[in-house]
């Protein structure tokens, strides 16, 4: 069982339980902000992963939307992936995407109107509980 936990200081939590296993606890894996369209959330992705949902959607010009994707590899749960996508509501012109893959360590940016540009990241998935909200992310993924 998935769940997003947020304590008073607006910290949020992933929590996976699983009957006889103690919970795997993610802390600080999401932000949450003090406004409609800021919460946090869980979904599942069309094969089935795991998706915790940071976004920042009822705020001011820059809007954006981060996803991790979760899988179960080498025996625990991973960040499989990470989606971060943007765009200015002032400018329709102005958006992007960046797209990570660390089961394989490809990654792709698209920038409004622009080709794709691939990138490469070591192939090294990070176990749930050691992702937070301060985890680098590629420096190809500075979209903004």
């Amino acid at each position: 069982q998935f769940e997003l936990l947020v304590d008073g200081e607006n910290i949020v939590t992933l929590q996976i339980t699983e009957e006889g296993s103690e919970p795997i606890k993610a802390v600080d894996i999401a932000w949450k902000g003090g406004l409609f369209g800021q919460e946090p959330g869980l979904e599942v992705a069309p094969n089935g992963s795991v998706q915790v949902i940071s976004q920042n959607e009822g705020c001011c010009r820059h809007r954006w939307r981060q996803t991790l994707t979760l899988a179960y590899r080498q025996d625990s749960v991973r960040v499989a992936g990470m989606t971060y996508q943007w765009r200015d509501t002032l400018d329709v012109e102005v958006y992007g995407v960046c797209d990570v893959n660390y089961l394989t360590g490809k990654g792709v940016t698209e920038l409004g109107e622009q080709d794709p540009k691939w990138f490469r990241v070591q192939a090294v998935a990070p176990k749930v509980s050691e992702w937070t909200l301060d985890t680098e992310i590629p420096d190809a993924c500075d979209v903004s």
